[in-house]
């Protein structure tokens, strides 16, 4: 009997009395069993952790796509399954609630943030990678409300589709005008040698949060292929989100997404 083979009795005889933990996911990607067979298990015995922000992030980083969307899709249903719960927990969440409530208060017409916006990356260069993209939500009606923060981190090559994870922020938002930053680092070729050099782009945006749902950012990066290039930048979202004013600022080399405020405040 192989070692995955193995691994594999050993976790459905465990999984069969519980769910799958975090660990046990990990190890059966380190295993390099099948990324489908790992979705069949969490989506037979769902997992025994919050996937919240944080998270995904961490697991956006060691497990294949398909089954972080297991893990995400698990939860959901577990969140909404939550309403049927013992007295115990109720009165838990309804403390909870209470407590909550006390600081954020949200209309009939809050909706529920989307656990991830997707952005399609494109650009004229030969060469072009994203290598961290950030998009920062404010809601200036509500200064002490934490930004909502959608994050990804890793390499992306150009026209594929990358998820930016909610990373920290509010559970629930009042549809209404809202301060965006979308922050991007990209690695591409630059010069008649086509040495790689690190640009870092920040957008200051007015953007209409209208509800939930998938949100898609389109950012597509072009130059002019002169001695001097001039740059442009057009960024396009489909979904619940509306851009009604923009302006960028770009910076050569890798710079924090503080760095880049204070230089785009001081331009």
């Amino acid at each position: 009997m192989t070692q995955k083979t193995s691994l594999l009795l050993v976790l459905w005889s465990t999984l069969a009395f519980g769910q799958i933990t975090k660990e046990q996911i990990y190890e059966l990607v380190d295993k390099r069993v099948d990324a489908s067979i790992i979705v069949t298990m969490i989506q037979q015995n769902c997992i025994s952790f919050e996937a919240d922000g944080a998270t995904v992030v961490e697991l956006s980083t060691r497990v294949p796509g398909e089954v972080l969307k297991a893990v995400v899709d698990c939860n959901s249903v577990a969140i909404d399954s939550s309403e049927v719960q013992s007295p115990a927990a109720a009165k838990a969440a309804a403390e909870t609630t209470t407590t909550a409530s006390s600081t954020e208060r949200f209309s009939l017409d809050a909706f529920r943030v989307h656990p991830y916006i997707t952005f399609v990356m494109s650009s004229n260069k030969s060469s072009y990678n994203a290598l961290e993209v950030e998009l920062r939500l404010i809601d200036s009606s509500r200064p002490n409300s934490e930004p909502i923060i959608f994050r990804h981190k890793g390499q992306a090559n150009e026209d594929g589709e990358i998820r930016g994870y909610k990373a920290s922020g509010v559970e629930f938002v009042e549809p209404g005008n809202y301060v965006g930053y979308l922050y991007v680092v990209s690695e591409r070729n630059r010069g008649m040698l086509a040495r790689k050099t690190l640009r870092t782009d920040i957008h200051h945006m007015m953007v209409e949060y209208q509800g939930s749902g998938p949100i898609k950012f389109t950012y597509e990066s072009k130059e002019e292929r002169t001695f001097k290039s001039k740059k442009e930048i057009e960024i396009i979202t489909s979904g619940p989100m509306v851009i009604h004013s923009e302006e960028q600022a770009g910076f050569e080399g890798l710079r924090s997404f503080d760095e880049v405020i204070r230089l785009f405040s001081s331009k």
